[in-house]
């Protein structure tokens, strides 16, 4: 997973203050950034796909080869696109 430390500065500007949370998939940040006299205050996912080399080593146990297991990766990173599509039209 990445982990990125306290205090850096991400995204044009948004400094990392605080880690809120792990999942399965990814880490939660609490990011900040003032922009003239207002400060803005954001939450941050930072998503690893695959989570780990443990993850692709199940796929290989399952009886995957390395062609499905790159498809079925693809498939999660795709499906997570659209997700990021619709929310940004919210």
């Amino acid at each position: 997973m990445v982990n990125l430390e306290i205090g850096s500065i991400v995204l044009d500007g948004w400094k990392v203050t605080k880690n809120i949370g792990e999942g399965a998939y990814g880490t939660v940040f609490v990011v900040e950034k003032t922009t003239g006299k207002r400060a803005l205050q954001s939450a941050l996912k930072v998503i690893s796909i695959p989570p780990s080399q443990n993850e692709i080593k199940k796929y290989y146990s399952l009886g995957m080869d390395e062609e499905s297991v790159k498809n079925t990766i693809k498939e999660y990173v795709d499906e997570m696109v659209q997700e990021i599509d619709i929310m940004s039209i919210m």
